[in-house]
């Protein structure tokens, strides 16, 4: 399991680092202001401290500034025609578990994922994708 720090606090960030537990560093604009830090000072700062991954939201007053920012929209339609080429039965559990996961209990979502796991396997999508894997060639899901 990893360990991940939702923080902008340098302190805190620090001590995690030194005991050891923390796998990396997630932040915001929000948390950074609170702080009484410039932005990119403070994330250039949890950088030099942590040997990890960072997650450095971005920032952005409109959707479209975000968009362009970080070209999210391109990269957005992209991974939206990668799903719906992909085994649309496996995906829509998928969805369905994160949405339930909202309102779950562990138990609750280990039973739910045994169910799911069963109900995708038994696809025609489950045994095409099997196939394909062995005659080394791309799938073709067709949502059943």
């Amino acid at each position: 399991m990893r360990l991940f720090m939702d923080t902008a606090n340098i302190d805190e960030v620090r001590r995690g680092a030194a005991m050891g537990v923390i796998s990396g560093v997630t932040t915001n604009p929000s948390l950074v202001a609170k702080e009484g830090i410039e932005y990119k000072d403070r994330v250039l700062e949890i950088c030099e401290v942590v040997d990890g991954p960072i997650s450095a939201e971005g920032i952005a007053q409109t959707a479209d500034e975000l968009v362009e920012e970080g070209e999210a929209l391109d990269a957005a339609i992209a991974y939206a025609k990668k799903l719906a080429r992909g085994p649309s039965v496996a995906i829509d559990l998928a969805r369905h578990f994160i949405y339930k996961s909202l309102t779950s209990t562990a138990e609750e979502m280990y039973d739910y994922e045994g169910v799911a796991a069963v109900m995708s396997a038994m696809t025609e999508d489950a045994r095409e994708g099997t196939q394909s894997f062995l005659d080394k060639r791309r799938p073709k899901y067709k949502g059943r």
